[in-house]
């Protein structure tokens, strides 16, 4: 088995994908790709800010890891995200929960052969590669590393 990432494992991921958040601010808007979000979410913006926490959390892939809500509202206090870009921690949770049911190691393979990872479903098409499907890579980064997975990170 895979464990879990170390809490500076959690860490780095954060910094990569801060970074990535900057680079991507003013890339286009689209972010889960076809499949739309159901609370309401659909600002470019916001579309664009959820890949700052991306995966502050996530852990090996090869079997599901939750968070439960009040530790990912407090990781995402930790980070400044309560009002960012006007939404609210409730905003962040709701994703969160609409996306993966707090499963920080989920991946969705998508009709156009694209793959979703993480608590929030970033697209691989996008914002990440995932070395199987064609992708942008807005963030110039390793969709697997981001989720964890030890040897790509």
């Amino acid at each position: 088995r895979w464990g879990a990432m170390s809490g500076r494992g959690h860490l780095a991921a954060l910094s990569r994908s801060l970074r990535c958040s900057e680079e991507s601010s003013s890339a286009s808007g689209r972010f889960l790709g076809p499949q739309a979000l159901s609370c309401a979410f659909s600002p470019p913006k916001m579309m664009r800010t959820l890949l700052m926490s991306l995966v502050s959390c996530l852990v090996a892939i090869n079997e599901a890891r939750l968070i439960n809500r009040c530790d990912l509202a407090s990781v995402l206090r930790k980070e400044d995200l309560d009002g960012f870009e006007g939404y609210s921690l409730s905003d962040w949770l709701c994703l969160a929960f609409v996306e993966s049911s707090f499963n920080l190691s989920k991946v969705n393979e998508n009709a156009d052969g694209s793959f979703d990872y993480g608590i929030f479903q970033i697209n691989s098409h996008y914002w990440c590669n995932d070395y199987q499907s064609h992708s942008e890579n807005i963030c110039h980064e390793d969709c697997k590393g981001l989720a964890g997975v030890p040897g790509r990170e």
